[in-house]
């Protein structure tokens, strides 16, 4: 039995159980790079979305984790919530203000945390093909949208980064190559 002012700073009261709020409005949402390296053969979006969801659920991470990923016809400026409250790593190091500071160009700290809170290492590769607006990066394939690992290329981002290229760092990978996925609540 609880009272909401019994509850944590992300909980509420519902039927007497304190209950994690949904990130949002003035619940700071979490952020991750993956602790596992993966091919551009993600199953799609919903593949690497649950990869995601996986890895949050392992560490205990509660709310609905998506890939930072794009396809020509969706991007997560097109399928995230934007949040007004800040973006945080699972570590509660502050990566943006809320959604508009997150696809302003660059971000406040990089997203080099994995969803335990340990900092990665190399590879330091994202798979994303998003641009710092959280649009469709033209350049190169979407390993047919995320679906094959052959030797067509991919962009994406940089997890040791805090310019643009946070997203869209480079070019022209192959999708043959195991790098990470950033994940966001």
């Amino acid at each position: 039995c609880c009272r909401d002012n019994e509850c944590g700073p992300r909980e509420a009261c519902v039927n007497g159980t304190c209950v994690e709020r949904p990130c949002g409005q003035d619940v700071p949402c979490r952020v991750f790079v993956t602790s596992t390296t993966h091919t551009g053969n993600l199953g799609g979006l919903t593949g690497a979305d649950a990869i995601c969801q996986n890895l949050a659920t392992a560490a205990k991470l509660p709310g609905t984790y998506m890939a930072w990923l794009s396809t020509a016809e969706v991007t997560p400026s097109t399928r995230f919530t934007k949040s007004s409250a800040p973006y945080q790593l699972v570590t509660g190091t502050q990566i943006a203000a809320n959604w508009d500071a997150l696809v302003d160009g660059g971000i406040d700290a990089p997203i080099d945390r994995d969803e335990t809170g340990t900092q990665v290492g190399e590879p330091y590769n994202v798979w994303t093909k998003t641009i710092a607006d959280g649009t469709f990066d033209t350049d190169d394939t979407t390993c047919n949208d995320w679906t094959v690992a052959d030797a067509s290329a991919s962009a994406g981002g940089y997890a040791d980064r805090t310019n643009t290229s946070w997203t869209s760092g480079f070019s022209g990978l192959n999708c043959n190559q195991e790098i990470r996925l950033y994940c966001f609540q």
